[in-house]
């Protein structure tokens, strides 16, 4: 039987238990204890009313570690086994404030503070566990607000080995920083773990998904195909009316990923629906519209419908200059013959400015334009560039080596209609560009999404859901 405990009473002349560094009697003590909804900082949140949503929030966060001391941390000490389930809803909770909490500084223009704040709250709770989530924050902090990879893994590597990690958004922002520095076993068991901590349907989807890129990328199609067959079967069930804007882009992007494996057609006509219903909310920055607009013109490429996928890259270049749609706008042009338009759009690419999948993209339109034109200075230029990646995947390992020779036959004045047929063909393979195998890939701020109607919008489709 589980003893009475007395109630935890915080010291008014200690630091407040919210992390903002003043003392207890000048911060949370005269508010902490005042009635108000659960959701009362979120709601604030969403109402722009950040300054209220932070004092609201840290209200929040003295109120629910004086809880959990009084209720949790006693028994705990004592070793009773039950309290366990307790524990996992207190970290739950507490972390869920710090992220409001978090958000709030980042609208206040506060982040610089926030490392700080997020070590005062380290020993709210003291478990490892908690730990890990502050680390978590600390590392969403270092990499905002211009997503700082390195500053990222360094905080990051804090938590030291991930096999005893069993905290989903842990994992996936593991998943984020370190995927690319794993080996294909390493990445499998990561996915697969997440996989079997995800509750979301959606987080099923994406990591389903992610795992069936790893698959295609050393070329077992089949058991990619398998995959995205059962991923796209599960999303269906799932699909309503209530279905939010990232639940639409990325059912539409498995859609797109599956329809050349299996070559439907129609799958590619759903997919490019569902990517322009994610378009009508307003959640998208104008990255995040640019990148949806390229999602439908890789659709219509795939579809062969060239002249809307011109309309497409276009728009997705409006929104946002010099990103990899100018390659497949130039790639458009190429298979509708314009060489020259394509030549000109390549031209003003600025290949040292584009990440490794964008510029293996760029390289394999390269080689194709210098093929299809058989001009010897851009026949040479094809070459070099062939040679300068290393690739790491078998699937574009194969690309290369095809176009490759291909150029090498051109140059030697062997060209003809069959060598040119090849290289598009090699072009319009299963996957057809690099860059499609890290849509999937977890985004936590990168995807240019607007957060403020992410969290006003999934707060009401939850209250629709339940009624």
């Amino acid at each position: 039987m589980l003893k009475k405990y007395t109630p935890y009473v915080h010291p008014r002349k200690a630091q407040c238990l919210c992390g903002s560094g003043l003392k207890f009697k000048r911060c949370c003590f005269d508010i902490y204890q005042k009635e108000r909804d659960v959701g009362a900082s979120s709601e604030l949140f969403n109402n722009k009313k950040y300054k209220e949503a932070l004092i609201q929030c840290r209200a929040d966060i003295t109120r629910y570690t004086i809880w959990h001391r009084s209720h949790t941390e006693p028994p705990l000490k004592d070793g009773y086994e039950p309290i366990y389930e307790i524990l996992d809803i207190d970290i739950k909770a507490l972390s869920e404030m710090v992220r409001i909490l978090f958000k709030c500084h980042e609208r206040l223009n506060l982040l610089k503070e926030f490392p700080a704040v997020l070590d005062r709250l380290r020993e709210n709770i003291k478990v490892e566990r908690w730990r890990h989530h502050i680390v978590y924050f600390q590392t969403l902090c270092a990499l905002s607000p211009n997503w700082n990879v390195k500053t990222g893994r360094h905080e990051l590597k804090k938590i030291g080995s991930i096999e005893e990690v069993n905290d989903v958004e842990i994992l996936q922002l593991f998943c984020e920083l370190e995927l690319e520095e794993f080996n294909f076993t390493e990445k499998l068991k990561l996915i697969d773990k997440i996989l079997n901590l995800s509750e979301k349907w959606i987080d099923v989807l994406q990591y389903q998904s992610l795992k069936a890129t790893q698959f295609l990328l050393i070329n077992d199609i089949e058991e990619a195909k398998s995959l995205l067959i059962g991923a796209v079967k599960e999303a269906r069930k799932n699909i309503d009316n209530s279905i939010t804007a990232y639940e639409a882009l990325r059912t539409g992007e498995t859609m797109l990923l599956l329809s050349p494996l299996i070559n439907d057609e129609d799958l590619a006509l759903e997919a490019v629906s569902l990517l322009k219903k994610s378009l009508e909310f307003e959640y998208w920055t104008s990255a995040g519209e640019a990148l949806i607009y390229r999602e439908i013109g890789d659709a219509r490429k795939r579809l062969d419908e060239w002249e809307q996928a011109k309309e497409n890259y276009a728009k997705s270049l409006e929104l946002s200059p010099h990103n990899v749609s100018q390659v497949f706008l130039a790639e458009c042009y190429l298979y509708t013959e314009q060489l020259s338009e394509a030549k000109a759009l390549l031209d003003e690419v600025l290949p040292e400015k584009l990440t490794y999948p964008n510029y293996c993209d760029y390289v394999f339109v390269h080689a194709v334009l210098s093929i299809a034109s058989g001009d010897t200075e851009e026949l040479n230029n094809s070459e070099k560039l062939l040679h300068t990646i290393e690739f790491k995947e078998p699937l574009f390992r194969e690309r290369q080596q095809s176009l490759l020779i291909s150029v090498l036959k051109c140059k030697a004045n062997c060209s003809n209609e069959n060598i040119i047929k090849r290289a598009f063909a090699v072009l319009k393979g299963v996957m057809r560009s690099a860059n499609r195998y890290l849509i999937f890939q977890p985004n936590f701020m990168g995807i240019g999404i607007n957060l403020n109607k992410v969290v006003e919008d999934s707060e009401k489709v939850h209250r629709e859901r339940i009624g």
